[in-house]
Order: C-alpha cells, then structure tokens, then sequence
C-alpha cells in the first residue's frame, strides 16, 4: 500500500540532480515539463499529511476509497515526473560522451551527492566474456565483476574518487585484466574484509558484526534471543551467492518465520555492511526484525519525512511530547542513528 511508496518518494528528488547537469548544458531541457514539475512538488507536501485514520477504516466507508485513490494518484504524478526526467537526463547526458565503438561500450557512473564518492556501479551487460574494465580519464584497470544473480547480468565496478555533482566514465574492454585479490575471505559463513568481520546464521541473522577499524570491537548483541537482522526462525542454509574483486555476497535461505532470503555483501575499499532481506511468501500477522546492539546507553536519532529526531521525551532532552502520544513505534525512512555514550555506534541506512 500507500506506505510502502514513501521510501521510494522520499528519495526520489536523488534522481533529479543528472537532470540539473544536463539543464546547465542546454537550458532548454525542461521546457515543457512545468506543469508536471509543479504538480509532482505540491504532491510531495500533500503526500505526507500523516492522516491514515480513513485506511483503516471498513471497506467501502465513506471517504476511504476516495483517501486511498487519492493517494495513490499523488504518488502516481510523482513516479511520472521524476522517472521520465530521471530517465531523459541520463540518456542526453549519455549522449555527450563519446562512444569508443566497436566492441568497447562505455557507461559512466554518476555521483549526486555534495562529497566525492568511492562506491560500486553497476551496467547491464550481456557481451562477451573475459573482459576487463578502464576508467577512460585515467586509462587505468578497475576492479570488476560479472553478476549474474538477484536481477539480469551486469558489470559491477569499484568506481573510485566520482568527484560531487560529476561522473566518471568506463569501457568494457575484451580480453582478461588484472587480477585483483577477492573483495573479502570467506570462511563457512563469515566473511572478512579490511573494515568489517561478519558471520550470517542460517536464517539471516547477523550473529557477529566487528568493526576492525575500531580495534575489533563486537557491535552484534543477542537480545531476547535474537541478533542483528533476527526475524526469528532457527533454520535455513548459508552459502556464498557471489565472490569477486568488488565484492563478496552471503546469501541465506529460510522457511522460518516465514519464507525469506537474506543477502549480506562487502566490499572492496568501501566502509559499509549491505544487508538485503526479501520475504517471498504471503503472512498475515506482524513481522519484525532485531537489531541487538552491543551500546552503552544508547541514544537513538531517525529520520522522519525529512527531520532528524532525538527518540526521547522532551522531558530527557528528545523531541517527543511526554503526553498526548504513543510511541509503539517509529519510522526508518532515510536513516536510523544508534550512538553509545562512548560515541561509537552504528547507522541503519534504508
């Protein structure tokens, strides 16, 4: 339903900012797409108007099919906007690099955010095989793989240094590369690179999560008899999906709760711990996952449409009201901070 489009709205104005770079090269980029611009943007004020009483109410009640249909159109005008945007941007500024020709397609990588970035890019690729992969500004090899599982097969690179606001362009060259050593080791169900150590339990938990760069500090805790990313469930089977110079991939299957597929990736070179969780059956009852830290006093901030909140009473110094509310639970949209008193902590990104 209606929340499961927030994660994808919020995040959206992300996909505007190739557009932007396009605009400054040709001014009339956006000609024409006033109406629908104005529109999506009086659409991202009304969308998260916290009023969801009519959703719950009997179907066919007055007012509930109208809410929901509503609501459904304003994330609909917003989807409109931004992915033919989103997409006609990418395509002219693709437009501007020239193509090597041949059997050398290039792509490029694109870095939105106000910071340069060092991550993976990926590119769909079904050609030839070896291959190896040149970032064309320096005419130097870059780590990549070949993926082939969880969507269609496509390259995967390190890209390095994407400088704020720009890109950095690759070739897929043919013929085998470099060889670079393995994104991370793997032992059973552990695996290792240079920032983390982490071992994945059969049924997706996360039982040990150290941090090497912190003198090899535990932050993983069981906590009501659950560990980090615990649905519950005590089987399944853990094997390794994908291995490679970017990246290393663990992958767990099971049946408990309910059916569900947990992947855990590392990386080359960047300091982040990728956890994907998809339940692949239908339930009716709640679900959760635990996150058990191993913090001292913990002090929790989130995201919440945009404000960053301490998740204490405004009575011990949070922005929450000690009256009038309820606080069963709380939202993950962008990010959750989880700090101990020591300052060390983690960062739940969704």
């Amino acid at each position: 339903g209606i929340r499961d489009r927030q994660a994808r709205l919020v995040g959206s104005e992300m996909c505007i900012r190739d557009s932007a770079l396009e605009s400054r090269l040709d001014p009339t980029f956006t000609a024409g797409r006033e109406a629908a611009r104005d529109q999506a943007f009086m659409n991202w004020a009304l969308y998260f108007e916290h009023n969801f009483g009519h959703v719950s109410a009997p179907t066919g009640a007055t007012g509930a099919t109208a809410r929901l249909a509503w609501q459904r159109r304003l994330a609909d005008e917003i989807d409109a906007y931004v992915d033919s945007l989103h997409a006609d941007g990418l395509a002219a500024l693709g437009r501007r690099i020239p193509d090597a020709g041949g059997d050398r397609p290039r792509f490029f990588a694109f870095n939105p955010l106000g910071w340069a970035r060092t991550d993976v890019a990926e590119w769909p690729y079904s050609g030839p095989e070896p291959f190896h992969v040149v970032d064309v500004a320096t005419q130097t090899e870059v780590p990549s793989q070949l993926v082939t599982t969880a969507g269609p097969s496509r390259i995967r690179v390190l890209a390095r240094d994407v400088p704020s606001l720009g890109y950095r362009v690759y070739e897929v060259r043919p013929g085998a590369g470099a060889s670079f050593p393995p994104a991370a080791s793997v032992n059973g169900s552990q695996a290792q690179n240079a920032f983390y150590t982490v071992r994945l339990e059969p049924d997706g938990a996360i039982s040990s999560l150290i941090d090497r760069t912190q003198g090899g500090r535990q932050f993983a805790a069981r906590q009501g008899g659950r560990w980090l990313n615990a649905l519950g469930g005590m089987s399944g089977n853990v094997f390794v999906e994908d291995s490679g110079p970017v990246s290393v991939t663990l992958r767990a299957d099971s049946g408990q709760p309910v059916q569900h597929t947990t992947r855990v990736t590392l990386y080359a070179e960047v300091q982040r711990v990728d956890v994907r969780n998809e339940i692949t059956e239908g339930f009716d009852d709640v679900q959760t996952w635990s996150f058990g830290f191993d913090l001292d006093q913990p002090r929790v901030r989130h995201e919440e449409v945009g404000a960053v909140l301490d998740a204490r009473l405004d009575t011990q110094g949070g922005h929450y009201s000690h009256r009038n509310a309820r606080y069963d639970w709380l939202s993950l949209n962008h990010f959750a901070d989880i700090s101990g008193a020591d300052g060390a902590g983690v960062t739940l990104s969704n």
